[in-house]
């Protein structure tokens, strides 16, 4: 906004373009439609700017309403997702080294797995790493359920050792040609 508008976006008060305000509470709803479709978009934004040098496909002086087009926004998000994807890949190579084992599921939770741009990019890159990728239905809220029940545990130690465990196993017939050949077993019990 500053190297499209300069002074007359700079000069704004907090108040107008600062957390809270209407231009980025419109953003938010923004950021989680954006991505929904490819086809070229553009998104407006309300902003009470004085801004009589503005070009006319950036920003509409009469309604004082901001203009971004879908590739304005990827242009946006574009190396924040891609520094986001990197920093995965990394820990899901971490992860491996530490442990022997493959990761085959990412659970995305936070602010912007609200986006449906990142959850597309999520889904090309790992997907195809044959790592299924869940997304809750409020994935900011589950961080927030989280801390909350981390917070009523109190403090613990970082290590324990459990004891015994309780569960079950369950698995479903291989399936030749459909099912991955790395994800197969023999149950010990069933001998299948």
């Amino acid at each position: 906004m500053s190297d499209r508008f300069g002074d007359a976006f700079d000069n704004l008060l907090m108040k107008r373009k600062g957390p809270g305000s209407e231009l980025m509470n419109k953003f938010e709803v923004i950021k989680k439609d954006f991505g929904h479709s490819d086809d070229p978009t553009i998104f407006e934004l309300p902003l009470n700017m004085n801004a009589p040098y503005a070009k006319p496909e950036y920003f509409d002086d009469e309604e004082r309403i901001v203009l971004l087009s879908s590739e304005d926004l990827q242009s946006v998000f574009e190396p924040v997702v891609e520094q986001i994807l990197s920093l995965v890949r990394g820990q899901i190579q971490d992860a491996r080294k530490a442990t022997g084992h493959r990761i085959n599921r990412i659970i995305l939770v936070g602010g912007f797995g609200d986006s449906e741009y990142l959850r597309r990019k999520f889904r090309s890159s790992f997907e195809s790493m044959d790592i299924t990728v869940t997304i809750p239905d409020k994935p900011q809220a589950t961080i927030v359920q989280g801390a909350a029940l981390r917070g009523l545990e109190g403090v613990r130690s970082t290590t324990k050792k459990c004891c015994r465990h309780y569960g079950f196993c369950w698995g479903i017939p291989f399936r030749d040609g459909i099912d991955a050949e790395s994800e197969a077993y023999i149950n010990e019990y069933t001998g299948k």
